[in-house]
């Protein structure tokens, strides 16, 4: 029996170590579709356009009939309570709207509904992006990282010989100490380079749902094709896509069917009634009649609403106005930025690159040789890690570039 709870325990234990040490590999597209398919923030804004289907619903409902019953609770002339067949009044009534606010409250639902349709496409262009930064910031890092530990692997080769040569008497003792502290300095960026990389990875977890044991690995495309398009056609598009400013051009429609909404209400509606049953309360015995009854629109006539809802007509045409001016400028800077970002890149041509390799390589193989001193080698160490880290950073503001310009025009202009 002790050995099958040992069995037992082993299997357990093995598994949790590896559930904590599962690795997953994404490429950016894939981890896309898994954030659109599972983040929390997005399925509750699903919710919403539920929401406002059930309010479209709930307004295309008839109004429910009123029944009334009217007795005597309590006779004078007898005193005696609840004394119904003295007097009974049985009555069924529906109020009628001749104005048109149904059908207008339906409309503005429909509306409402259109809204919450635009207001989730715009929560998952935000998301996109907020993925996109911390998908490829996280690229960067890793990428950084795997430079620095190699940096860092160079810097331990060194130091084991000179370890050796300052047996033999070839290097000293000043060389060796300013090897290790140069390698702590690299070690310190690591750690630093690590805990920025730990919390794009948190985030990019939250954003695709994901368990906080998956590590992970990410994939980015060096080259990836963009259309040669014009600053004006982008802005067409970002007008004809993005939700935001749909959103805007459709708080008229709404403020404007509200209005119709608000001056229907201005006519009273019409409640009419039937007694089936009046025993006690007319003179004669038993009683049928109807009922006829309607507000006379003297002292309210709903102005202050009707006034209101113009106003908010009248404010959401310069809010919409605004909104297209900011779309303009949003594009406009997002596009001078992408520029800039392609010029930067490009600037780092492969030529130069193999330069900088063969430099590190030389520097490496020539402090072997005594052929430079060691603060020379140290100094071409630092230039050639100052050049890739500033080609890794350039290729981020390249992604971060084209995400920008992805969220300025709501659409993704690799698949244009």
């Amino acid at each position: 029996m002790k050995s099958i709870t040992l069995m037992l325990l082993l299997f357990f234990s093995l598994n949790n170590w590896a559930q904590t040490n599962e690795k997953l590999k994404i490429d950016f597209e894939q981890g896309k579709a898994k954030m659109l398919k599972e983040n929390i923030a997005l399925m509750a804004e699903y919710y919403n356009v539920d929401i406002s289907e059930a309010e479209l619903i709930q307004a295309k409902l008839w109004d429910n009939p009123t029944f009334v019953w009217n007795a005597e609770m309590y006779s004078i002339a007898q005193n005696s309570y609840f004394r119904f067949a003295n007097q009974k009044l049985i009555q069924l009534e529906y109020v009628f709207s001749v104005s048109g606010v149904k059908i207008n409250t339906i409309r503005e639902a429909k509306i409402g509904k259109e809204l919450a349709t635009h207001a989730l496409s715009d929560v998952i262009r935000s998301l996109v992006l907020d993925y996109s930064i911390a998908y490829y910031d996280f690229a960067s890092l890793m990428e950084t990282n795997n430079l620095l530990n190699q940096s860092l692997g160079q810097y331990d080769k060194l130091i084991e010989r000179c370890a050796k040569g300052k047996e033999l008497g070839i290097n000293s003792e000043s060389e060796l100490i300013r090897l290790k502290s140069e390698r702590q300095s690299i070690l310190n960026e690591i750690n630093s380079n690590l805990r920025s990389a730990l919390e794009s990875e948190h985030k990019l977890k939250m954003l695709m749902h994901l368990p906080l044991t998956v590590s992970l690995e990410v994939t980015t495309d060096p080259n990836p094709l963009i259309p040669n398009l014009k600053e004006e056609q982008l802005a067409e598009l970002s007008i004809a896509n993005r939700p935001d400013f749909m959103i805007a051009k459709t708080n008229i429609e709404f403020y404007k069917a509200n209005l119709k909404k608000q001056k229907s209400k201005a006519v009273p509606n019409v409640k009419l009634g039937y007694q089936p049953l009046d025993g006690g309360s007319n003179f004669v015995r038993p009683y049928s009649g109807m009922v006829f009854e309607m507000g006379i629109p003297i002292f309210n006539r709903n102005q202050g609403d009707i006034a209101a809802a113009k106003i908010k007509i009248d404010q959401n045409k310069l809010l919409l106005e605004y909104k297209t001016d900011e779309i303009k400028s949003e594009v406009n800077t997002a596009y001078q930025t992408l520029q800039k970002a392609i010029e930067l890149r490009a600037s780092f041509n492969s030529e130069i690159t193999s330069d900088m390799e063969k430099l590190s390589e030389n520097a490496r193989v020539n402090f072997e040789k005594k052929n430079i001193n060691l603060y020379e080698y140290i100094d071409y160490q630092r230039s050639y890690l100052e050049y890739k880290m500033n080609l890794i950073q350039a290729t981020r503001n390249y992604y971060d570039a084209i995400n920008q310009l992805n969220f300025a025009i709501g659409a993704d202009i690799k698949k244009l």
